[in-house]
């Protein structure tokens, strides 16, 4: 069990057993990402089950606002918030993990980086990372608060689908738009070929932000 920031925890299974300890840490409220465990002292503290596994094919962005209001609500109230999955490694990593980049609009590998240096085996599966850059880039383009962070998911989920290629992968979708490109007529720009010089796969890592200079030629 691990201080993140001031007040929030984040743990594995037998952290959110830990009655004593849990107790002394001033916790109050637990949010458990783990759908096998059960929460053992529902008398005792205020909690929020997202039953959810462990697996890059899971939808954790439906889930995180819930998530973030309910570890908000924590900790403004002063009190102590334990954020636990099985092993405390990548779900409820990613929980903390957006809500320390709605928080303190920062980007992801800024708050991966600072949750790291407190539990160094922090490690969400790729499948999260993808959702939460995803989350990333809508709230640094928009000024959401805990009002309206559900706008932010249903964005994220819309830009998904409008970006997914089921049967083709982004470099062949780059490639494909590189060949819709040098085929277009001369009725576009002279200095619109110049543009792929400066362009390489490799720099791309995110197809959200990969197509977005072509896209605006092929206009």
């Amino acid at each position: 069990m691990d201080e993140i920031t001031s007040g929030l925890f984040i743990g594995d299974a037998y952290s959110a057993m830990n009655y004593f300890n849990l107790q002394s840490k001033n916790v109050s409220h637990i949010l458990s990402m783990a759908g096998e465990v059960e929460n053992k002292f529902s008398d005792s503290f205020e909690y929020l089950h997202v039953r959810i596994t462990d697996t890059v094919d899971e939808d954790i962005l439906s889930f995180l606002p819930q998530a973030v209001r309910f570890i908000d609500k924590a900790l403004t109230e002063g009190t102590g918030i334990l954020v636990h999955c099985q092993q405390g490694i990548s779900r409820s990593a990613s929980a903390i993990i957006a809500y320390l980049m709605f928080k303190k609009r920062k980007p992801y590998k800024t708050i991966l980086k600072r949750v790291c240096n407190k539990r160094p085996i922090v490690k969400p599966n790729s499948g999260f990372v993808q959702q939460l850059k995803e989350f990333e880039q809508k709230l640094l383009e928009c000024d959401y608060d805990l009002d309206n962070i559900d706008i932010t998911v249903e964005e994220c989920k819309l830009e998904e689908v409008k970006h997914s290629e089921p049967d083709a992968t982004p470099k062949d979708d780059f490639k494909y738009k590189l060949d819709k490109l040098t085929k277009t007529e001369s009725n576009k720009p002279s200095g619109a070929l110049d543009f792929l010089d400066n362009v390489k796969l490799d720099d791309h890592e995110d197809s959200h932000f990969k197509f977005a200079g072509i896209d605006d030629i092929l206009k």
